[in-house]
């Protein structure tokens, strides 16, 4: 499988941890629970993404400014995840900083699928890609031994 493939799925695991979050989104212990596996898991996602795929990217002068700006909108939900799990928030500045992580999320996904993958087909050679896929998916077992699924 290419790095796109497994990333389009990550994309999709992330998705259903979001669908949790508002479904449960008054219930405090859920949310609470769904939200500490968003960060484990996006963190997670995120170091993957960047060092496996747009790594090879960044050294493309045509991908470099696309992959820059989606890694910034990465670290900017990491800090926004972080600050929901250790600050005490009211529900009305939890649930702002929420939207806004989740609207962040949405912009990453779209920037990939719709812009980042088609540089990355027309810069990087098929075998290339499922190489990066390989690597994606080593990353993602040592992630797993340190505890974090996904």
């Amino acid at each position: 499988m290419n790095i796109m493939d497994m990333i389009r799925e990550m994309h999709q695991t992330l998705m259903d941890i979001l669908d949790n979050i508002e479904a449960d989104i008054s219930l405090y212990e859920k949310k609470k629970k769904h939200l500490k596996s968003l960060t484990k898991i996006f963190v997670a996602y995120s170091y993957a993404k960047e060092r496996n795929f747009y790594g090879p990217l960044r050294k493309r002068q045509e991908a470099r400014l696309s992959v820059l700006q989606t890694m910034e909108i990465q670290t900017l939900v990491d800090q926004l995840l972080w600050q929901m799990e250790t600050e005490d928030l009211v529900d009305e500045e939890w649930y702002v900083k929420y939207k806004t992580a989740r609207g962040l999320i949405l912009n990453i996904f779209e920037a990939d699928e719709k812009h980042i993958f088609v540089l990355a087909k027309q810069l990087l050679k098929h075998d290339s890609l499922n190489h990066l896929g390989y690597v994606f998916q080593e990353d993602k077992k040592r992630i797993q031994q340190c505890g974090i699924s996904f």
